[in-house]
């Protein structure tokens, strides 16, 4: 996604939050209110996958619907407006609920991915007598039909090493305008799922499936930059913990310019300004966030979506910090 894909900037919100109390008093959600809507909306947008989160697949046309959607839905049918007046003291309280709300609006419209399409096909094939079916703790899973297979969950590096065995297999091209890629032919996908099978040392479930799609395929997913799915007070200390060790392990791997790419596409920045800042070749550029992005996906991949949040945001300032440096070196 680039910014490049919003519609124009609207106008600046005039910010008086005692005109915006006193034109919900009179009239409701009026003009004012709809100004911070449109205003909080265009700032947090570009961070979500327009394939994913808007119905059209585009914010240059999906824009004004997810501004109606958050006017219509949360604002006026779930009452929220009233909740933002009677709990804002500041502009700024006033602007940071309305950006929970927008956030909260964009997680109700997201939509499947092609990791969940490679599930639905790939369900009737795990049916046929290739594979044999079995149970652990009450959930099927999935073996070679003449091979005997561990009943245990996967390793990480179980699940590395057959998203390695299956990354050869070809992809079907991707179109600019396909907002569902079939990814693999059904053969390839069958081929894909033996694959997988002889690889593991235990029988698999469809989540341990969906953990190597989303290992193979970082580039097709909206996965691990969506930063906004939760807010700080919904982190566990489970998941604090886990996002802090998994920080430090990115720190280990990536290099400077994995980082300056991290922070350049963290602050929704394109390809072309990306290799400006690294001052290099778009292409080259490209490459380096496809490396950079494949290993956040291998740290993040096993997490919760609580814990990805912890780490990025405990990775964002050294990565902003890279970014600075490669500006000024001295």
């Amino acid at each position: 996604m680039s910014r490049q894909d919003l519609p124009r900037r609207p106008p600046s919100a005039a910010g008086d939050l005692a005109a915006i109390v006193a034109e919900f008093n009179t009239e409701g959600v009026g003009p004012l209110m709809l100004s911070e809507v449109r205003q909080v909306a265009y700032q947090v947008a570009p961070k979500y996958n327009a394939a994913i989160y808007s119905e059209i697949g585009n914010w240059r046309h999906g824009f004004d619907d997810l501004v109606q959607d958050v006017v219509s839905e949360s604002l006026l049918a779930e009452r929220q407006a009233k909740y933002l007046i009677d709990t804002a003291l500041t502009i700024v309280d006033f602007r940071r609920l309305l950006t929970r709300q927008v956030k909260r609006r964009l997680a109700r419209r997201r939509t499947r991915t092609v990791v969940d399409n490679l599930l639905d096909r790939s369900r009737p094939i795990l049916d046929e007598p290739s594979f044999r079916s079995s149970t652990r703790h009450q959930y099927v899973t999935y073996a070679p039909h003449d091979q005997e297979r561990e009943e245990r969950a996967a390793t990480f590096r179980e699940l590395r090493a057959a998203s390695d065995a299956i990354r050869p297999i070809p992809q079907v091209p991707l179109s600019k305008r396909d907002r569902a890629p079939t990814v693999y032919t059904t053969e390839d996908l069958r081929f894909a799922l033996l694959r997988i099978a002889d690889v593991l040392p235990c029988a698999f479930r469809i989540r341990e499936l969906d953990q190597v799609f989303r290992l193979t395929l970082p580039h097709l997913l909206p996965g691990v930059l969506d930063l906004d799915r939760y807010s700080i007070n919904d982190r566990s200390p489970a998941a604090t913990t886990a996002g802090q060790e998994a920080s430090q392990r990115l720190v280990e791997l990536l290099d400077s310019d994995h980082l300056v790419v991290l922070a350049a596409k963290l602050a929704g920045e394109s390809d072309a300004e990306v290799a400006v800042r690294l001052v290099t070749s778009r292409r080259t550029a490209g490459n380096r966030k496809r490396a950079a992005f494949t290993m956040l996906e291998a740290v993040l991949g096993p997490l919760t979506d609580e814990a990805r949040l912890v780490c990025l945001d405990d990775l964002g300032p050294k990565a902003q910090v890279a970014m600075v440096r490669a500006h000024h070196p001295e």
